[in-house]
């Protein structure tokens, strides 16, 4: 899997797990997530009705056992900026866990083969 695969799952499921978090443990809307996410609302809607692919769901998993979403809810919470919150979720989406757990999926993680440059972020 190559790196833009890794990332085109990897920030539907951090979002996805912030959003479900958000709406559960702190009474957020779907609207006040989408604005933070910079999504739409029915893209967070999607989310939190489980309506993604398994491998989406395989790291929302791992991100949550992680905790690696939790740093992000606080940003929310507290009101940090959207421009931040974005940023903390691209440091995740390209960490060496990310990585790893999608390494794990049915697709096998071999971006070197097709000249990929593999850069992360710890």
């Amino acid at each position: 899997m190559s790196c833009e695969n890794v990332i085109k799952l990897a920030i539907p499921a951090i979002r996805a797990a912030i959003a479900e978090q958000l709406i559960s443990n702190y009474g957020f809307t779907q609207f006040e997530i989408a604005r933070y996410l910079g999504i739409t609302q029915s893209a967070v809607s999607k989310y939190v009705n489980n309506r993604y692919s398994s491998n989406i769901n395989s790291l929302k998993g791992a991100i949550e056992k992680s905790k690696a979403d939790k740093e992000i809810i606080s940003m929310i919470v507290s009101k940090k900026s959207a421009a931040a919150v974005s940023k903390k979720i691209d440091s995740i989406a390209t960490s060496k866990l990310i990585f790893k757990e999608a390494s794990k999926l049915e697709w096998p993680v071999n971006a070197r083969e097709k000249g990929h440059t593999l850069l992360f972020k710890n």
